[in-house]
């Protein structure tokens, strides 16, 4: 499963960090690890029928970016079962509250 910790930004302050999906930890506000973590919960319950979810954090240069598929998310060429996907979404929630 990707990690997920917290880290402190010199101008944004802390910051839910996502490490695993690409050569670079994403750097995400409490506010975009929450955003992330609950279009993640949608596509896993089916109460979202986007095909993808996008966030480009304010914090980094890079992007989140999954595609959704019938067996999970695709991470680049990394597929998360949903089971992982809900693990992730319940750590990127937990982290984004202990950084408010």
């Amino acid at each position: 499963m990707p990690l997920v910790a917290t880290t402190t930004h010199p101008g944004l302050g802390r910051l839910v960090t996502l490490s695993g999906l690409s050569a670079r930890p994403l750097k995400l506000t409490p506010r975009e690890a929450t955003t992330i973590a609950a279009a993640l919960a949608a596509v896993r319950d089916g109460s979202s029928a986007v095909p993808d979810v996008y966030l480009s954090p304010i914090a980094c240069d890079d992007e989140f970016h999954a595609l959704v598929e019938p067996d999970g998310l695709r991470c680049g060429d990394r597929l998360l079962p949903w089971d992982v996907v809900a693990e992730l979404s319940a750590a990127l929630e937990a982290r984004a509250a202990e950084t408010v």
